[in-house]
């Protein structure tokens, strides 16, 4: 019993875990990224930026949305590790 709790609870921290890092790609990360590349974008078009720095940071933009999906696939896990544990076929979110 007590084996089951712990993997009830260690679910709970993964998922717990894996969903923060998720929300904060969505609202700040990859949100911030993508107005850094926008913005050397514009900087490039009129001369002021190099053409790796504005390269370095679309490589950042795709490196975070990588991370944000790594995060998601955690937390799912996560989810399908707890439904095991408790012995459901889903847990919703």
């Amino acid at each position: 019993m007590l084996a089951i709790e712990a993997k009830i609870q260690e679910g709970i921290s993964e998922y717990e875990t894996a969903r923060e890092l998720v929300l904060l790609h969505e609202n700040a990360i990859i949100p911030q990224a993508k107005q850094a590349v926008q913005a050397l974008l514009a900087r490039y078009k009129e001369d002021e930026a190099g053409f790796a720095t504005v390269i370095r940071s679309q490589l950042l933009l795709n490196e975070s949305e990588r991370h944000y999906w790594v995060a998601l696939a955690d937390a799912k896990s996560a989810l399908a590790r707890l439904a095991a544990a408790t012995g459901r076929d889903e847990i919703y979110e």
